[in-house]
């Protein structure tokens, strides 16, 4: 069985949502474990995300200020990647109750645009995805 460690120590990982409160920690672990992480984040004033989260760890990540519904830059960002965790998206729930069309972009055609962008690396089986979104809310 393989170690946490071992996963991911030497791995190439992009975050997107990286300057969101789950975003940074989960960079802060990756770092300690050993992974180049590359931080995505549109840094949208009412999502969250801010460069304070990543405070004690800005020089070692690399942080790139993308809207994750731009395909072309999602496209770059991923080619290469061992692991791509999707953290993005809209936060609040009534702003997705009240605009269910912005959550339905952050949330399908983000995963498009994830799915387009592939094979990241020498073979589809060698990279993960890890989409931890939560589930789209529609109003009826």
């Amino acid at each position: 069985m393989t170690s946490v460690h071992e996963s991911f120590a030497d791995r190439k990982i992009v975050i997107t949502g990286g300057l969101g409160f789950i975003g940074s920690n989960l960079a802060r672990r990756l770092v300690d474990l050993g992974a180049s992480v590359t931080l995505v984040d549109s840094l949208m004033p009412e999502y969250g995300g801010s460069l304070f989260n990543i405070a004690g760890i800005e020089g070692k990540v690399t942080v790139n200020i993308s809207d994750v519904r731009d395909q072309y830059s999602i496209e770059y960002l991923v080619h290469g990647q061992d692991y791509l965790f999707n953290l993005a998206g809209q936060t609040s729930h009534i702003d997705s109750m009240h605009d269910p069309y912005t959550d339905l972009r952050y949330c399908q055609m983000l995963w498009i645009g994830f799915h387009s962008a592939r094979p990241w690396g020498p073979t589809p089986s060698a990279n993960q995805l890890c989409y931890l979104q939560r589930e789209l809310t529609l109003p009826i």
